[in-house]
């Protein structure tokens, strides 16, 4: 069975975040592992998908596997030469220290859904609360403090080529899918209290379950390094 268009479940150690191209490789390697074939991507298809030099893609592919978030191996299909190498997504065991705080989730959206009059909103000021509290005091731009505190949190943010984040997992999934017109409104409402005096400016615009492995972050104003 596939799995549905979103995120992964949160793991215990959120993986680095990776470069603008690196996260594009990456998204093709998830990709590929959502179709029937499980033979792996060589890097001559990573190369032909996003028109770079096969010494520049099999770079970023090797980067992937250094970070944990791909894995190598060799091709024996029988022909002449040395056997090619292929590359596929990893996927990191779920931690379930997570769980308890899954079913906290769920239960707490249930609750704004049936009690407030405005789930919505409530939700967005329970999550811009949840941003002050986890902000960091680094001094740094908009953009690089979103990226360090949602991979604190579990969301494994992925640098996209348009500025925009692809938050690949989430902490909070099975709350996301059963009252998602909540849950992701807590996300975004935990950017905008991460953004704290930078909010009006950056301008956060969550998509959720946009693309076929992650929710979509769009910062429009934000400084891109």
């Amino acid at each position: 069975m596939k799995k549905k268009w979103g995120p992964s479940p949160a793991v215990g150690q959120a993986p680095a975040t990776v470069t603008g191209r690196q996260g594009e490789v990456l998204q093709i390697l998830r990709t590929h592992a959502e179709s029937d074939d499980d033979d792996g991507v060589r890097v001559a298809d990573v190369a032909d998908a996003l028109d770079l030099h096969p010494n520049t893609a099999r770079e970023h592919l090797d980067a992937l596997v250094d970070r944990g978030l791909a894995v190598r191996s060799r091709v024996h299909d029988g022909g002449r030469g040395r056997p090619a190498w292929t590359y596929c997504a990893a996927e990191p065991a779920t931690d379930h220290r997570f769980a308890a705080y899954r079913s906290m989730a769920i239960v707490l959206a249930g609750h704004l859904a049936q009690s407030s009059a405005d789930p919505q909103s409530a939700a967005r000021a329970l999550g811009r609360e949840w941003g002050r509290e986890l902000a960091s005091d680094v001094e740094s731009d908009a953009r690089a403090r979103v990226v360090a505190d949602l991979s604190r949190v579990g969301f494994a943010p992925v640098a996209q080529a348009d500025g925009s984040l692809s938050l690949t997992r989430c902490p909070l999934l099975d709350a996301a899918r059963r009252y998602p017109e909540i849950t992701c409104q807590l996300h975004l409402g935990l950017v905008r209290g991460i953004l704290g005096d930078d909010e009006r400016a950056v301008n956060p615009v969550l998509l959720p379950f946009a693309r076929r492995d992650s929710c979509l972050l769009r910062l429009p104003s934000a400084h891109r390094p």
